[in-house]
């Protein structure tokens, strides 16, 4: 029942783009956790505030979230992603990422290009305090630094 929502709900939401593209982007993303369980990483969202040391634009709100569903999705800076996530033991797996393809001003685009680069590095991660979530490529250096978002109540 919940994936016949899901799918009505993917459908509506596609058809909605009207003109935009959806393009499949492969970004095999493996990441594994050593000291916190893989459930502090589902189901919050967290906003990107940094990528590869570089600091993000003001405002540009990029985001990734992953479900219980077994599903990533969020904001590379001006397009949305989503695609699959496999999540067993202490390790996640992302499939094909999906964008829409709107234009943005440069920098937005130069910043969404180089998040969806850094996605792909990704190959660990670690949690502090259930509220900051650093992803770390294969030599353990932060590619993203993210901050969990507050639920709106």
């Amino acid at each position: 029942m919940v994936n016949r929502a899901l799918v009505g709900l993917v459908c509506v939401c596609l058809s909605m783009l009207g003109s935009s593209t959806v393009q499949a982007t492969e970004a095999a993303v493996v990441i594994s956790a050593e000291k916190e369980k893989p459930t502090a990483l589902i189901g919050p969202e967290w906003l990107v505030e940094d990528i590869n040391g570089q600091g993000v634009i003001d405002g540009s709100h990029a985001t990734v979230q992953i479900s219980d569903e077994s599903r990533v999705s969020g904001s590379a800076t001006v397009n949305r992603y989503f695609g699959k996530a496999t999540v067993k033991d202490n390790s996640v797996t992302f499939g094909m990422l999906a964008t829409t393809r709107k234009m943005g001003p440069p920098a937005q685009m130069k910043q969404e290009s180089k998040f969806l680069k850094a996605m792909a590095e990704v190959r660990s991660y670690e949690v502090k305090d259930q509220a900051i979530l650093h992803l770390l490529n294969e030599k353990g250096e932060t590619v993203l630094k993210c901050s969990v978002v507050a639920k709106k109540e």
